[in-house]
């Protein structure tokens, strides 16, 4: 059983039997994202200040998510459209340090707030999430490492976020152009 037709097809290439092959695509309780808490979620997290547009991440920091090629090509641009945007990326995983780093040499410690990972089990994820404008997903094409749905696609429209993805792989299904998102071209930073 494959969460997307994209993970059919690997199974496919690899030469599973077409027979035993089927499909059944992820899906979230909308109400785990749902906002409960007497205080908005803003104010939840701890953040003070003037409001700002927040762009939200969240998932396991590895290369095929991309998160360190948004902060590095693509968020300095977003920043000078948007003056107030801040960027945030829920998860821990191996490029953690690197996207730390990268966060620091650009310069962007006022833009980008690096919150490690933050388990579902934790009231803080449903606040991160509420606390979002909207869902960024800038997977990458890795070479032998698919992105299979994009299940983190479907918790940030559950908690009411437009979501924008790559167009790629499994994330064709995770993200219907139109009804919850936006899909974007991977490789075209602009």
């Amino acid at each position: 059983i494959c969460v997307s037709s994209q993970l059919e097809e690997e199974c496919r290439r690899f030469g599973v039997p077409e027979r035993i092959l089927t499909s059944i695509p992820n899906g979230v309780d909308v109400e785990d994202f749902a906002w409960r808490e007497p205080v908005p979620p803003r104010e939840f997290l701890g953040w003070r200040g003037e409001p700002r547009t927040v762009l939200i991440t969240v998932g396991r920091l590895v290369t095929k998510k991309g998160v360190d090629r948004f902060i590095r090509d693509i968020l300095p641009s977003v920043a000078a459209a948007a003056p107030d945007v801040l960027y945030v990326v829920v998860g821990g995983g191996p490029r953690l340090g690197e996207v730390e780093r990268l966060v620091a040499e650009k310069g962007l410690k006022d833009r980008v707030l690096v919150a490690g990972d933050v388990p579902m089990a934790d009231r803080r994820l449903p606040a991160f999430y509420n606390a979002a404008d909207i869902f960024v997903m800038p997977n990458v094409l890795i070479p032998g490492d698919i992105e299979g749905f994009g299940i983190v696609a479907l918790e940030g429209g559950a908690a009411g976020l437009p979501v924008v993805a790559s167009r790629l792989q499994g994330l064709l299904e995770a993200i219907v152009a139109g009804k919850n998102g936006r899909r974007v071209d991977w490789e075209d930073a602009g």
